[in-house]
């Protein structure tokens, strides 16, 4: 049987196997990686903050690997610091409580921005650069996350960590860990977190000097950086590197290197992934890409369907603009998957079979005859991931609107969307629902203060670093 006819035949098991691929077995074994992706959102990190808190705390899941963009940088970042060992999954629970207490604690925009003099009007007339000064988050990240210990635990192989970022002189998005030869020092790795969470207009974008900009005192020579949501809201596309394959030659390309060819500037991720959370902050469909109508527009039987505020014109193109590449990116990652499931199964029913010499031959072109790969290889195939993706029902703040109430409801909405996106995944997961109860709106404003404040100085978290 020649290549091309393996090929066609292996093609056509794997779509005569699509209606049997879900009832398949979980595939994580002892020693395997989990993995997290977690997208931009502004205020509406904390939904995924809640979702992080159930699949930590709740389903004692000790995540590994983490990836994120914009506010999905910041908590994964902080997570990402706690230490692995022996007490590995302990650790990541306490900072994913503390994580929450992060979120509890802003009580509205005043604590994360403030406005500039002028505005929009200063963008126009005088060419100012951004509308609000972020002085006030820059302020948070540097009390919440320590690069040294991000830089630690990656060195040790405890947990390692991905930030998306793009570079507003050449449009490039990348993502960078604490070890990145792109750092001229360890502590630098967070200024590329906070450039990750800064919409141009809306932020300053700083400038960061590479090894070739470090004698250079000239800060305008230095690269400026922004929301790595411009290119890919949700950095999932790293978990799936794509071979160079010519169509034409679909048969003939057996070259394994090929197997990670992951875009230019993304650094790969440890092997052995098996399973991979994706937590969106926003609604997500694959059938769908229609946006909630802004603001007051719902809430008319006649609604209003002009805009003349230039503010708000700003802020509703940035959303068009940035939910767009958030749906491909989620699209890309669950067809790909579903791509090496398939394959999985056909692997499976070859092995059966009963005719186990020509069942080899078609074995040894599938490996390495597959557009997508993973992470998660075993026998030097690439299989695919546990899968779930985490996503609220309805929109649930806009990028700035933080606030005290809405960050606890987002909190018990993320706990409750991870809750039911596990179940769905997942065969024979139990329903953790009354979990979520900790996350109770409070009746009065004043009660979404949680902890106390008297309790604010107890950290359970083991997070020296070592000697």
């Amino acid at each position: 049987m020649t290549r091309q006819a393996i090929a066609v035949a292996a093609f056509l098991t794997l779509l005569l196997s699509l209606n049997t691929v879900q009832g398949m077995e979980p595939i994580c074994g002892k020693g395997s990686i989990t993995a997290v992706a977690v997208s931009g959102g502004g205020a509406k990190g904390a939904f995924e903050a809640g979702a992080l808190y159930h699949l930590i705390v709740h389903r004692d899941n000790d995540i590994q690997d983490f990836s994120g963009v914009s506010a999905g940088a910041l908590n994964v970042s902080y997570l990402a610091q706690a230490k692995g060992g022996e007490k590995s999954l302990d650790n990541l629970k306490c900072q994913a409580k503390e994580l929450v207490k992060v979120w509890l604690r802003i009580k509205g925009p005043q604590d994360l921005l403030k406005p500039r003099c002028l505005g929009l009007a200063g963008v126009a007339l005088f060419g100012t650069e951004s509308l609000n000064d972020f002085t006030p988050f820059r302020e948070l990240l540097e009390r919440s996350v320590n690069p040294w210990r991000l830089y630690e635990n990656q060195k040790k192989g405890h947990r390692y960590l991905r930030v998306g970022v793009v570079s507003f002189y050449d449009g490039k998005y990348f993502e960078i860990d604490p070890m990145s030869d792109k750092l001229v020092t360890v502590s630098q790795f967070n200024d590329y977190i906070y450039a990750s969470s800064l919409i141009p207009i809306y932020g300053e974008m700083p400038r960061i000097p590479g090894k070739a900009e470090e004698s250079d005192t000239n800060v305008d020579h230095w690269p400026q950086y922004a929301d790595g949501g411009l290119r890919h809201m949700t950095p999932v596309i790293g978990y799936f590197p794509a071979r160079n394959v010519d169509v034409l030659r679909f048969a003939q390309v057996h070259e394994k290197d090929l197997c990670k060819n992951l875009p230019q500037g993304i650094p790969p991720h440890p092997n052995n992934i098996c399973r991979l959370f994706v937590i969106v902050s926003g609604p997500y469909s694959a059938e769908s890409d229609t946006l909630p109508p802004p603001g007051s527009c719902q809430d008319s039987l006649n609604p209003i369907k002009t805009e003349s505020n230039g503010r708000r014109i700003l802020e509703r193109t940035v959303t068009i603009g940035l939910r767009a590449p958030y749906r491909w990116d989620i699209n890309y990652a669950l067809v790909a998957n579903q791509m090496l499931c398939w394959r999985d199964h056909v692997i499976e029913k070859l092995r059966n079979g009963p005719d186990s010499v020509a069942n080899e031959k078609m074995l040894s072109a599938l490996p390495c005859d597959f557009p997508v790969c993973s992470y998660n290889e075993k026998g030097g195939i690439d299989h695919h991931y546990e899968m779930a993706v985490i996503a609220p029902l309805e929109h649930m703040a806009d990028t700035y609107e933080f606030d005290c109430l809405n960050i606890r409801k987002q909190l018990r909405e993320g706990c409750e969307a991870a809750n039911k996106a596990v179940i769905k995944a997942f065969k024979g997961a139990p329903n953790l629902t009354d979990a979520c109860k900790e996350f109770e709106v409070p009746a009065e404003k004043d009660g979404c203060i949680f902890p106390p404040p008297e309790r604010e100085s107890e950290v359970c978290c083991d997070l020296r670093l070592s000697k």
